[in-house]
């Protein structure tokens, strides 16, 4: 993870979570989806050259709840099948950066009914807009010491993918260079995809964001109809 931050998120894999507010609950049946999830969300391929696949999780209900810091009871209410994840790399030469990717995640989530769905879609939107990023940095009077400021997620750009979605975004210091975040999350059918970005300098195009979110989405109609 990028130096002097730490990346945060009401619901997500590779980030430690800090909710402005509650969270909100998910989980459901150990019932396996019927299309593998993990030809649905993001490859290696989507994201710069040189870029490496990471870290890919098949969720349990049990662990998935503990992630995100809810009981399992809500999942199980709302048809959810499956939860699977994937996390990307991109290292910086000499230390510096490279491209519009320093470190991406994606994830997929199969429900057994639109409704189901679109009730995790809603649940994953408020997690966003009462989360974000904590920043250490250290003191200007001492090293050692670093201080924390939670800098919360906005709303991006207007986004049409899928049957719902929406973006968010946030820059952030730390004690060298800013970085910056941008996620997709949308629902096609049965299943809500969340695609996350991050980059130092601040620089990543939403337009690369963007195309990666719909090839998600291409695949979730090519292998689901």
């Amino acid at each position: 993870m990028a130096p002097g931050g730490r990346l945060i998120r009401g619901s997500m894999l590779f980030l430690s979570v800090v909710l402005l507010l509650a969270g909100c609950g998910a989980s459901a049946s150990e019932a396996k989806s019927r299309v593998s999830l993990s030809l649905l969300v993001a490859h290696v391929t989507d994201f710069p050259k040189g870029s490496s696949a990471d870290v890919a999780i098949d969720w349990n209900t049990r662990q998935k709840a503990k992630r995100d810091y809810v009981t399992i009871a809500p999942y199980l209410g709302h048809g959810w099948v499956e939860s699977y994840s994937a996390t990307f790399l991109l290292l910086a030469i000499g230390g510096l950066p490279t491209s519009w990717m320093e470190r991406a995640a994606s994830e997929i989530t199969e429900y057994r009914d639109v409704a189901g769905a679109s009730w995790d879609y809603a649940r994953q939107k408020r997690a966003l807009a009462h989360s974000g990023v904590s920043s250490f940095q250290a003191s200007a009077t001492n090293s050692t010491k670093a201080k924390s400021h939670v800098y919360p997620y906005r709303p991006g750009i207007a986004v049409h993918i899928g049957d719902e979605s929406s973006a968010y975004t946030v820059t952030w210091p730390s004690d060298e260079v800013s970085y910056t975040t941008r996620i997709i999350l949308s629902r096609q059918g049965r299943f809500v995809s969340y695609l996350q970005i991050v980059a130092d300098l601040g620089w990543i195009p939403w337009q690369k964001a963007i195309g990666v979110a719909r090839k998600v989405e291409a695949r979730i109609v090519a292998h689901t109809g």
